[in-house]
């Protein structure tokens, strides 16, 4: 029933929610401070992912990196391992952006 309710929406509904939850979730991980929220990324690209293909997903990935590395820029002012943080962060999201989009093909 989920499901056919998100199969039933335009593409262009759900790229834009996956982008405002991509930023609420980085609102709240600025908020948090030390604390990793990546798990939390990983629903928004799902959806897109699933619902809107893999490139609205990938786009997602390199977003929610974004957001990652500004979270972790908030804490303290060298941004070297931060900018590692971040890509390691987006690569993770990239590899599940991935295999959720194989998975969708091959139940297809």
């Amino acid at each position: 029933m989920v499901m056919e309710f998100f199969e039933k929406l335009p593409r262009w509904v759900i790229v834009t929610s996956g982008v405002f939850l991509i930023g609420v979730i980085g609102a709240v991980d600025y908020l948090t401070g030390d604390y990793s929220v990546l798990v939390f990324y990983a629903l928004p690209i799902f959806l897109v992912t699933w619902f809107a293909r893999l490139w609205p997903g990938i786009a997602l990935c390199f977003l929610a990196g974004v957001a990652r590395f500004s979270a972790d820029l908030s804490l303290t002012e060298s941004g070297s391992h931060h900018i590692w943080n971040a890509v390691q962060d987006m690569m993770f999201l990239l590899i599940v952006a991935v295999l959720i989009a194989f998975l969708h093909r091959a139940l297809e």
